[in-house]
């Protein structure tokens, strides 16, 4: 199971079918936080894929308090893992600015965790800015050392250069 309270009124679990509006909601202050924006058409393919993942995701949990969405982390299934097994990719997790320094950054890798177990996932791996102390502070309290992995993006003109051959 997922979903665990915290503190009282805070639930981490994946958003329900019925939450599109307030799933879209999160993602667009997530985008919005980090300086972008993206059309409504690919907001509402993303919160479409969230709803309903396929088996190797992609997937959310949301962290909810009475008041709403406060959080949220978005991952998929990474293969291989360690010796062939099935392991997660931790692609972004994200608190809202008011709700930070409450624990909830710590709820959601937890739910992660959760979520890890209960689908037969023997690893979490992600990655984080060089600059950003806030998420390496939380990562070394939950116990997670860092890597000597070093991680690379093609995107744009590089990418269709790469596709072309």
């Amino acid at each position: 199971m997922v979903a665990r309270a915290v503190s009282g009124t805070l639930v981490v679990r994946p958003p329900a079918v019925d939450e599109g509006p307030a799933l879209a909601g999160v993602l667009g202050d997530m985008v919005a936080h980090y300086g972008q924006s993206v059309p409504s058409a690919r907001m509402d393919e993303a919160v479409a894929m969230l709803l309903r993942p396929s088996r190797a995701g992609p997937f959310a949990l949301v962290a909810v308090r009475e008041d709403g969405f406060v959080g949220i982390a978005l991952f998929g299934e990474a293969f291989p893992a360690f010796a062939l097994t099935r392991g997660l990719f931790l692609r972004d997790v994200w608190v809202s600015e008011a709700a930070r320094g409450r624990g909830i950054g710590r709820a959601l890798m937890a739910g992660l965790g959760r979520f890890a177990r209960a689908h037969g996932h023997t690893r979490i791996e992600w990655r984080t800015g060089r600059d950003n102390l806030p998420a390496q502070r939380l990562y070394a309290a939950i116990g997670a050392p860092p890597t000597d992995a070093v991680y690379y993006r093609l995107e744009g003109a590089d990418l269709d250069r790469l596709a072309a051959g």
